[in-house]
């Protein structure tokens, strides 16, 4: 069946509608996936051990930190570049940990994994979020989770933010300058 032009111009907003609609359900409804990591693990994490458990869990072996790494002290010293010690998550090694994540961002200080970002290709409902990385088992987190945040980190995505404790950086000390 073919439709006039004048009928096209006057269904032109129903479609509009329709086609926003049907970008929009996916986003927030159904099922999401289990994550493939246990995510809630990471945070405090020792920098040794994080590189560790990427060698053993996804076949990705940091040069410094990774599971043969005997010695390392952490600098305590927030005024030291070296108090933010650490790496990046490999971009490559994302997917793995979720099929929907688009970028992992690692937060260091003193040697311990302060906080992570979790950056998602679309937007999630926040309930089947918090079903696929664990979040709704106990109204509690573990010992080692300060805090959990789902956020709107853009129009189109939203993020997880997973923090082991407060950040503590030079502002908050004296450094002498």
């Amino acid at each position: 069946m073919r439709l006039s032009i004048a009928s096209q111009t006057r269904l032109k907003p129903f479609f509009a509608f329709v086609a926003a609609a049907a970008m929009l359900a996916p986003a927030y409804g159904g099922e999401v996936a289990r994550a493939r990591l246990d995510v809630l693990q990471w945070p405090r994490m020792s920098v040794r051990d994080f590189g560790c458990m990427l060698e053993q869990s996804l076949g990705h072996r940091e040069p410094k930190f990774n599971c043969s790494l005997k010695k390392f002290k952490p600098v305590e010293n927030p005024c030291a570049s070296a108090y933010y010690e650490g790496f990046e998550f490999p971009p490559a090694l994302v997917s793995k940990v979720h099929p929907l994540l688009s970028n992992i961002e690692l937060a260091w200080e003193h040697g311990q994994l302060q906080s992570v970002s979790l950056d998602f290709k679309r937007k999630i409902d926040a309930n089947a979020l918090r079903k696929a990385f664990g979040l709704d088992k106990t109204p509690a987190y573990p010992e080692n989770v300060m805090s959990v945040d789902i956020q709107d980190c853009s129009r189109d995505s939203v993020c997880l933010l997973i923090q082991g404790f407060d950040h503590m950086g030079a502002g908050d000390v004296d450094c002498g300058k």
